[in-house]
C-alpha cells in the first residue's frame, strides 16, 4: 500500500490472494484485485491495472526490474526507494525506454544512474536536493 499524502492516491499492489478495493466509506464504488494488479484511488476515480513487473514491490523486495520501461517509470522506483528526486530537464525523455536489474540496497544509486545514462546517452547534474537527467 503506497498512501502518500502529498499524491492524493492510494495505490495497492497484490503480490499473492484477492483484495477488495474501495474508498473508504464508499463500498459503492469497488474492485477487485488479483495478484500482478494495481489498484489506483485517486480524488476522481478508482482503477486497476496489470503490472507488467513487480516493481510496485521493490521497496520490500529491492529488486528492481526495468525491462523496456519507460524511463519516467524507472524514475519514479529510484525516487522512491534511494529517497531522491530525479528529474527529466526534457520532455522527450519520457519516451525513451530502459532496461536493466538493479538490487537496492547493494547497488547505489550512482552506479545505476551510470548505467541508465550510458544506455541512453544522458548526463547527469546534482544539486543540493535533485538530481537532473538531460541530453
Amino acid at each position: 500500500v503506497d498512501a502518500r499524502s502529498k499524491e492524493n492516491k492510494v495505490e495497492v499492489y497484490v503480490a499473492s490472494g484477492i483484495v477488495e478495493f474501495s474508498e473508504a466509506g464508499n463500498q459503492v464504488n469497488r474492485i477487485l484485485l488479483h495478484p500482478g494488479e494495481l489498484g489506483t484511488i485517486t480524488m476522481k476515480h478508482i482503477l486497476s491495472t496489470k503490472s507488467n513487473n513487480e516493481n510496485p514491490m521493490a521497496w520490500k523486495t529491492g529488486i528492481m526490474d526495468f525491462q523496456d520501461t519507460r524511463l519516467s517509470e524507472a524514475i519514479k522506483v529510484l525516487n522512491e526507494l534511494y529517497r531522491v528526486n530525479i528529474v527529466c530537464l526534457e520532455p522527450d525523455l519520457d519516451t525513451t525506454h530502459t532496461n536493466g536489474t538493479y538490487n537496492y540496497p547493494e547497488e547505489s544509486l550512482d552506479q545505476i544512474l551510470t548505467i541508465l545514462c550510458k544506455q541512453n546517452n544522458l548526463k547527469v547534474e546534482k544539486s543540493e536536493d535533485k538530481i537532473y537527467l538531460s541530453k
